[in-house]
Formats: structure tokens, C-alpha cells, sequence
């Protein structure tokens, strides 16, 4: 029996929820940068503010990270050294001439976010902020103080500051904490967050709107409603004109932030799976971003990884629910089948003359069928497509790159069908194939290419011959 096809998004946990807004790292490259640039700026504003008697605020506003949990470790030692620092100094806010230190309560820091002076809003949202990044504590006790539907309202501030940090507020209070998403949903949070990306012209916000969307995208009862509102203005506002060579308008950040949401509405239901291939420009777009890292050895990229996967996901049941993309392909297994039924009723008596090897010893000829310039969908099973997850095969040496294209191939090959051994036996030849293999891990996802492949059994003598001194190296004595 075959194993089932592979469905990966959630594979690997760290990517569902990995957007916090943290300590800025944009600006400087090493901690002790960061950290100085934090203390003195401290003290611009500290020193501003006790000479002159004019009103204003200042907060300790994080700005966001990349998402990747690979580099919290760094980040949570800047974040020691920076509280260090306030915790000396006070988490200092001016307003109206009054100053508030570290000591306002988080019902303070609420109660401001429904103030009529924008100077307190800002404040709450910052407090709210700086604190959800530093302790979970602070996550449930916004939401028990009922934080979140004011910060929402926030959104539509015409103060840039405020909306800016109202949304970092939010997409901290998301981080791993599926109440506060919930929340924000029952607000009807999603089509606010959805509407200020469209129309936003700021790049800062739209890395924390961006990252507050990867963040909600984790929770299954929120996917319908995020594909239904934000997977129009993501493929808008960020992916196609990321794809398509328009980089100026949008950063590598916020693109990462939009393929990591949309690897995580990729895992839904078929339903969902079925929304995003029939999208205009999203496989395309996915498809030539691969491509450009292949074609520049760009590997280690966590974005790739997102596109990898959304492919991936995009495959899983491709040839039950997508069945259009099969025609042609099944009609001509269909016809290469009667003639070898034909061939084989001519075979009688119990001295009959050898026959000829039966036509499914030799490669099934798809490539004449397919489409010279695929799109769309038609892309997740085009064999340029297929070359270049072979591509990423030997160039990466990234586990989880590796997982999610073979998982590709295995989607492709794992069915017991006329479409699955084609694909085997001709568009991923596992002469080619077996030529990727450089671990034992590896062999155990390929043996379901070689499943269809030996009922070809010319073929498969071959390749078994080559096949077991290397399984027995990497068994042995593993790369």
C-alpha cells in the first residue's frame, strides 16, 4: 500500500506564529549598536523634555523582527540589556506636561487607548506593547481588561504613530495566544487590519500589519475569514508587485510576513486549497520567486522556505480536487493502456512467441502535451517547475527546503493512478531523481517513486543495482 500524500505547512511549528514587534535590528548590525543607539536616545528624549515645558510623548515603541525563531536568541539578549537600562531610567512618557513612569498599571495603560488626546493613546498602545513582548502575563490580562477592542478602534487613527504602534501592540498580544486572536476576530478586527494595509503608505506599518496577519493566519476557525478579506489585498499590495519586479513600494519583510500567512491558509481545508490555486498570480508569483532563488543560489532565504511550502500544500490531493488540470494527461494514459490490453489479448495458446516488452517498460512521453507557457495552476505540475525543486534539492542542505520538495514529488506519485505513474516514470524519472539523494532520509521518501517504478521491471533492475550500495552507505553511515 502507498503512503498518503503529504500536506506540510504545519510541519514545522516555529513558522504558524513568529511575528512579534521587537527592539528594532534594522539599523544596527551588532546588539551593543542597538542597544547604545536605545540608551541614547533615552536620553535625547529625557533631556528634551526637562528643558523645555512643551507637550508631547515618547514611548519605548518596538519595531518589528523578521519572524524567525532562529534569531530570538540574540534578540531576547538585546531585549535583557535594553530593560536593564529602563528599568534604571523609567519607561518615561510626557503628556500635557505631566510625566508617567513605569509605574502606570496596565487598566491605566487601557483606560488610555479610549482617551480623546492622541498623546494618551499613543502611550497605551506603547506600554501595551513593550509589555505583551516581554511576558505572556500581560497578553491575558490586556484581555481581561478588554484591551483589544479599543486598540482595534485605534486602526482608523488619522495619527500615523498612533495606528503604527497600535497594530505592533496587537501583533505582540497575537503572538502564541489563540484567545487574543479569537478576539480580535469577534471585533471584526480582520477587515479593519485588511483595509489599513490596503490604503497604507507607510512601510513601517506595513511590516506590523503584515506580521499581525501571519500571526492570526495560525488559528483554523480565522482561515476562511482571512482568505475571504486579506488574500485580495495580500496578492494587491505585496505579491505581485514584490513578483512581478515593482520592489520599490514593497520590502523583502513584508513579503516574508505575506507568504509565511498565506503558508499557513494553504493547510486549511480543500476549500481553502482551492481559493488560492485558482488565484490570479499567487502560484505564478510563488513559482518565479523560486526560480530567482535558484537561479542565484539563494537557498538559505526564509521566504523560499514559505513559497516552498505554500507549493507544497498546493499539491497535497491535487489530482482529486483539481481533476482539469488531468485531462489530457489521463486521456492519454487511457489510450496507451487499451493498446497495451490490446496487445496482450493477441498473446494466446500455451506456445505463444515471445512478445514485444509491454509499453509501460518504456518512458510515458507527457512533455508533448504540455503547455509551452504554463500559468496558474498549471504550474504546480509543469516539469520546469519539477526541475527546479530538483534544483533546490542539491543546492540546499536545509532540512526542512528538503522536506517540503520531496514532499512536492511525493504528492505527485503517491496515488494509485494513471497520472501518479507517469509522473513517476516520466517526469521524475528516478534515474534523476536518485541522483539528489544525499541522505537516508531522502531514500525513505523516494522509495514511493521507485513503488511505480519497479512495476516497470526492466527499469527497476537497473536502478536497484545502483541503488543498494549507496542505501547501505547512508543507512550505515549516514551523511
Amino acid at each position: 500500500m502507498l503512503p498518503s500524500p503529504l500536506k506540510s505547512a504545519i510541519s514545522i511549528r516555529s513558522s504558524d506564529d513568529t511575528s512579534l514587534a521587537l527592539p528594532s535590528a534594522n539599523e544596527y548590525h551588532s546588539r551593543e549598536q542597538r542597544v547604545k543607539a536605545q540608551v541614547q536616545s533615552l536620553r535625547r528624549t529625557k533631556s528634551r523634555h526637562s528643558s523645555s515645558g512643551r507637550s508631547g510623548s515618547t514611548s519605548l515603541s518596538p519595531t518589528s523582527k523578521r519572524g524567525l525563531c532562529l534569531i530570538l536568541h540574540t534578540i531576547q539578549q538585546d531585549m535583557g540589556l535594553f530593560m536593564r537600562y529602563t528599568e534604571m531610567h523609567f519607561f518615561f512618557f510626557r503628556v500635557n506636561g505631566n510625566s508617567l513612569s513605569s509605574n502606570i498599571t496596565m487598566q491605566e495603560a487601557v483606560q488610555f487607548l479610549s482617551s480623546q488626546d492622541e498623546k494618551y493613546q499613543h502611550c497605551g498602545a506603547s506600554y501595551i506593547q513593550h509589555n505583551t513582548f516581554i511576558s505572556d502575563k500581560a497578553k491575558e490580562e490586556v484581555f481581561t481588561l478588554n484591551g483589544i477592542p479599543p486598540l482595534v478602534r485605534l486602526l482608523q487613527s488619522p495619527n500615523s504613530q498612533v495606528k503604527s504602534t497600535a497594530s505592533a501592540a496587537l501583533r505582540n498580544l497575537t503572538f502564541q495566544n489563540n484567545k487574543n486572536k479569537e478576539e480580535i476576530q469577534r471585533c471584526d478586527g480582520i477587515p479593519e487590519v485588511v483595509a489599513q494595509l490596503k490604503a497604507s503608505e507607510s512601510a513601517e506599518l506595513d511590516k506590523q500589519l503584515t506580521g499581525l496577519l501571519w500571526n492570526l493566519s495560525s488559528v483554523d476557525n480565522l482561515k476562511s475569514d482571512l482568505l475571504k478579506n486579506a488574500l485580495p489585498v495580500l496578492m494587491e499590495r505585496v505579491i505581485l508587485p514584490y513578483t512581478t519586479g515593482s520592489r520599490d513600494t514593497v520590502s523583502a519583510e513584508v513579503f516574508c510576513h505575506a507568504t509565511a500567512c498565506l503558508r499557513n491558509l494553504s493547510s486549511a481545508k480543500e476549500a481553502s486549497r482551492q481559493t488560492m490555486r485558482k488565484c490570479r498570480g499567487l502560484i505564478d508569483g510563488l513559482v518565479a520567486y523560486m526560480k530567482e532563488c535558484v537561479a542565484n543560489c539563494k537557498t538559505e532565504d526564509e521566504t523560499l522556505g514559505h513559497c516552498v511550502s505554500i507549493l507544497h500544500n498546493l499539491t497535497f490531493h491535487l489530482e482529486e480536487e483539481f481533476s482539469s488540470l488531468f485531462i489530457n494527461m489521463n486521456s492519454l494514459a487511457k489510450n496507451m493502456i487499451s493498446n497495451v490490453s490490446q496487445n496482450n489479448a493477441n498473446s494466446v495458446g500455451c506456445f505463444s512467441a515471445p512478445s514485444k516488452p509491454l509499453q509501460t517498460d518504456r518512458p510515458f512521453d507527457y512533455a508533448v502535451i504540455e503547455e509551452p507557457q504554463p500559468n496558474g495552476a498549471g504550474l504546480l505540475i509543469h516539469s520546469k517547475t519539477l526541475k527546479d525543486y530538483l534544483s533546490l534539492l542539491s543546492l540546499t542542505e536545509r532540512q526542512p527546503l528538503q522536506d517540503a520538495c520531496w514532499g512536492i514529488l511525493h504528492n505527485l506519485t503517491a496515488r494509485e493512478s494513471a497520472v501518479s505513474y507517469i509522473y513517476s516514470i516520466s517526469k521524475l524519472n528516478p534515474n534523476i531523481v536518485y541522483s539528489h539523494i544525499n541522505s537516508a532520509n531522502m531514500f525513505l521518501l523516494f522509495f514511493s517513486f521507485f513503488s511505480y517504478f519497479s512495476k516497470s521491471s526492466k527499469a527497476a533492475s537497473v536502478l536497484l543495482i545502483r541503488m543498494c550500495p549507496k542505501l547501505v552507505c547512508l543507512w550505515v553511515c549516514p551523511l
